[in-house]
């Protein structure tokens, strides 16, 4: 990857630039969903990407394959531990919005509300902490051998992003601080 791509600071303006750009966004999205992440945050740096580069990365935000839907049944049930007609009135089988580490799908429980039923990808937590510990090699090497890397100080980067992270994949986190919100905005009320 690092060696087909090495010529990316080189010459970032050429004919081939958009074709290179969209096959480069592909390779990361193939690399697995902390190399996405690593290609959303790349997307916001133009000083450190051409053009063409960040619009092919802008993709990532928001683009990527959902999960086949019987997977995503077998994630919930064995969440919950219960079918998912039990535990659903009613289930939408395709996503709202598919992202690196979940997507969100439409669903109505058994009393009638309607709900927003966000599922991790499967082993997701295992591909991330694998991910991590290849990026966090590459990111020492690039900051012990190239300017780039000396600059922007990968190795930080790259730990900063572990944090989130592990905040983002830790749901019952994200449970509380929506609560936190909701009750804070009924006391404003």
């Amino acid at each position: 990857f690092a060696l087909k791509y090495r010529h990316l600071w080189e010459n970032p303006a050429g004919e081939r630039a958009h074709d290179e750009a969209n096959a480069f966004a592909d390779d990361i999205q193939s690399l697995g969903p902390a190399f996405v992440k690593i290609g959303q945050a790349l997307s916001t740096r133009p000083d450190l990407l051409p053009r063409a580069y960040l619009d092919s990365l802008e993709r990532l935000q928001d683009d990527l394959a959902p999960v086949p839907f019987d997977e995503i049944r077998a994630t919930i049930e064995s969440e919950l531990n219960v079918r998912l007609s039990h535990a659903f009135d009613t289930f939408e089988e395709t996503p709202i919005a598919a992202a690196s580490l979940a997507q969100v799908h439409a669903a109505t429980l058994r009393d009638g509300r309607e709900v927003v039923v966000k599922v991790q990808r499967p082993h997701i937590v295992d591909e991330i902490h694998a991910d991590l510990a290849v990026l966090r090699r590459l990111a020492l090497t690039a900051d012990t051998f190239t300017e780039q890397g000396q600059r922007v100080q990968f190795v930080r980067w790259i730990h900063e992003m572990s944090e989130t992270l592990n905040e983002e994949l830790d749901y019952r986190l994200e449970a509380d601080r929506s609560e936190e919100r909701r009750v804070g905005k009924e006391c404003r009320s």
